[in-house]
């Protein structure tokens, strides 16, 4: 990967727009079509595919949109005491946006994400429904690396800033149509900062990069450049470091990106992934289903804690 190379080129833009996909939620109750966020994919599975992204992309939705939703914040970041929580949204329709090569789009529909609180990242599946041709597959992933970043790696940041939304009323059809615009963006910088007890105000493992994130790029992937032409993802981009709301859309040039290996206790509750009912990411990378650079499985130890769904993670 190019340092001077700002713009991306075509071809490999159409390959990761295949796993990088931007999120939309579509309220039910009134019709409303929201840009959320990005997201990636980290296990192909054919007409499904096993997703990473922000946490706060699906609370935001649940809180604002669906319906309230607690979470909870503990005071060890390091060992820090997480309680998986299962989203499964009412009133609102999540989709992720899958680009063909030839061009043509489908909706993938995201019916439960996962998240370990107090972390801000959730893992999320994706399908495609029967009005979606047969021969269009989840057939391309991202590998992944969980081990803990450090400053000065050259990272790349990548997403989808909200995009441009144009609405359309037939009233005498009685038919409502959305176009929306987005482009996935490419934005090279370095790690700033790394924060393996938090960063100030963020309870989990945590860096900084000294690239922009704007309004909709939450959930996309941090990729570190180290790995050459092999494109594998970091960190999960989270906020940007401003506290100014303006300097949060177009992005301040100063941002707080998630450690990728405080995602791999999260648990998949409601589905069988690779012949595993229930999995952890833990688990699908133990067998080999997740490509980790970082090998997860060797630094982190689950302890179990007072319920099943209390425990704590140590990464060493």
């Amino acid at each position: 990967m190019n340092e001077e190379m700002l713009v991306m080129p075509i071809e490999v833009a159409r390959e990761l727009q295949r796993v990088i996909l931007p999120i939309i939620a579509t309220g039910t109750r009134d019709g409303s079509f929201i840009p959320v966020g990005t997201a990636f994919i980290i296990r192909a599975l054919g007409r499904q595919a096993l997703l990473l992204s922000a946490a706060h992309n699906f609370t935001h939705i649940a809180e604002k949109i669906d319906r309230p939703f607690d979470t909870h914040h503990p005071s060890t970041p390091l060992e820090f005491r997480v309680r998986p929580n299962g989203i499964n949204l009412k009133e609102t329709k999540i989709q992720a946006f899958f680009r063909e090569r030839d061009g043509r789009g489908y909706f993938a529909q995201i019916l439960h994400a996962y998240i370990n609180t107090p972390g801000d990242i959730a893992a999320c599946l994706a399908h495609f429904e029967d009005d979606v041709p047969a021969n269009v597959l989840f057939d391309k992933q991202l590998a992944i690396d969980t081990t803990r970043p450090t400053t000065e790696t050259p990272i790349i940041s990548a997403g989808y800033p909200s995009g441009l939304m144009h609405y359309n009323v037939d009233y005498e059809k009685n038919i409502a149509t959305a176009t929306y615009n987005h482009k996935l963006e490419w934005r090279h910088g370095t790690v700033h900062e790394v924060f393996s007890a938090g960063a100030p105000g963020k309870a989990w493992p945590s860096f900084r990069c000294n690239t922009p994130f704007d309004a909709g790029m939450s959930g996309g992937p941090i990729i570190n450049k180290t790995f050459d032409n092999e494109v594998v993802a970091c960190g999960v981009i989270c906020s940007d470091w401003s506290e100014d709301s303006s300097a949060m859309m177009r992005g301040s040039g100063l941002s707080l990106a998630s450690m990728l290996w405080t995602a791999m206790g999260i648990r998949i509750t409601a589905a069988s992934l690779d012949n595993v009912d229930g999995p952890r990411l833990l688990d699908l990378q133990r067998q080999g289903h997740i490509d980790d650079r970082g090998k997860a499985s060797d630094h982190i130890t689950l302890i179990p804690g007072n319920g099943e769904d209390d425990f704590r993670m140590v990464y060493r």
